[in-house]
């Protein structure tokens, strides 16, 4: 009989090219998963994946063998939340994988409203980069993901529902004295030659303002980094430079700095991501629903 595992760690393989691309995503050595690999190759009698220095990919055999576990996998998790729905009160456990950005400002109010309808489920849930979230909820470690999704990003997997939230917008943090503070909207141009915060180095909003920049032909002057929004600002309200922050990340209240808009801001779509087969189980209806109230809630405000 096949081991549904093996399974699991082949369409990994064929997800992402290659085993050691597979290994890091499932949080295991490539040894450990070539090993379950050639057992599986010995269970069915031929190989099922082809190796070279550019990566690995399904052999024919390996191939039939994706597109059936990929069906069965599915399967088995309507089948697991069919038994769950059974009951009055649902039980269980939803992992979520947000980005940073909704920490504060959208996940307690979808804890809040989650816990109250389905006070049976218990919801763990981790932060880190939206690239991460898609990850995990690839490899099966998350059952649904918060994230930020950018226009230059590609297209999501034919296998995940992405369902929008809202439309986020960059602002601008100045100190509460600068004289671009009494400014409603900031023109990009008045930015050159202006000491700037950015997010981080490679996160996808600061490569995003900075491509903004470019078309604009604007040379930012990045003064430094920091990913987090609170010591952003406080920097700002300290006079080290203004700050690029997101709308949703924006810390409350603002202490000695104020947030303005740009004229050419950088906008993103907030997103809830599953599996298609779990797009319709109750409790992630539920997170739909009061993850697209929150997130309009925070965004809707002006910046102020």
């Amino acid at each position: 009989m096949l081991s549904l595992d093996r399974l699991r760690f082949l369409v990994e393989v064929d997800r992402r090219g290659s085993i050691g691309a597979a290994a890091k995503a499932m949080h295991l050595t490539p040894s450990a998963i070539s090993q379950q690999l050639k057992a599986l190759a010995r269970a069915v009698g031929t190989e099922v994946v082809e190796t070279s220095p550019a990566g690995s990919r399904c052999t024919p055999a390996g191939r039939i063998l994706v597109d059936h576990a990929m069906r069965a996998i599915a399967e088995l998790d309507l089948a697991e939340e069919a038994v769950r729905s059974l009951g009055v009160r649902r039980t269980g456990e939803l992992r979520l994988a947000c980005f940073p950005s909704v920490v504060g400002s959208v996940l307690p109010a979808v804890l809040v409203g989650l816990s109250r309808e389905y006070p049976d489920v218990r919801v763990m849930f981790d932060v880190m980069r939206s690239q991460e979230c898609l990850d995990r909820l690839l490899t099966g470690a998350a059952d649904a993901a918060l994230m930020a999704r950018y226009p230059q990003d590609s297209p999501l997997s034919a296998e995940l529902r992405c369902s929008d939230l809202a439309s986020d917008e960059t602002c601008l943090l100045i100190a509460a004295g600068h004289r671009l503070a009494s400014r409603e909207k900031i023109p990009l141009s008045e930015l050159s030659g202006e000491p700037l915060l950015l997010e981080g180095e490679n996160s996808p909003s600061s490569l995003a303002f900075l491509d903004v920049c470019r078309m604009a032909g604007v040379i930012p002057l990045v003064r430094a980094y920091s990913p987090d929004p609170r010591v952003a600002a406080a920097m700002v309200a300290e006079g080290v430079g203004h700050a690029v922050v997101p709308k949703l990340a924006l810390p409350q209240p603002l202490t000695g700095a104020v947030a303005r808009g740009l004229e050419s801001p950088v906008t993103r779509t907030i997103v809830l991501v599953s599996k298609q087969h779990k797009a319709g189980i109750p409790v992630m209806r539920a997170l739909l629903k009061y993850a697209r109230a929150a997130c309009q809630e925070a965004t809707g405000a002006s910046p102020t």
